[in-house]
């Protein structure tokens, strides 16, 4: 029972996080998308998949269909990338989990 209300409080801070997120520019939106698939993939093993999925939903709202479309898009492009990368691959993309990914988030 206490993991329980542990995870609920750990999942409400993190969308509490996102939704004090400035807005996002239509490209950093599109780039959120992205690592919200990266962080998605098994392959990369990614603890902030959860974070960078509230932050694309808090940000979604009011934006141009286009922009939402090129957003989904890179979502499933980039778990299918990383469902797919070698070991090079791998670590190229853990690298942009880790830098460019970390700092949309805040």
């Amino acid at each position: 029972m206490r993991i329980l209300i542990g995870l609920s409080m750990a999942a409400m801070a993190l969308a509490t996080s996102a939704y004090a997120q400035p807005r996002l520019s239509d490209p950093a939106f599109v780039d959120a998308a992205r690592c919200a698939g990266l962080a998605s993939s098994k392959n990369l093993a990614s603890t902030d998949a959860a974070a960078m999925k509230a932050l694309v939903s808090s940000q979604s709202a009011g934006r141009d269909p286009l922009v939402q479309d090129q957003a989904d898009q890179a979502t499933r492009d980039a778990r299918v990338e990383a469902d797919h990368a070698g070991p090079e691959a791998k670590a190229h993309l853990q690298a942009e989990l880790t830098g460019r990914c970390a700092n949309l988030k805040g």
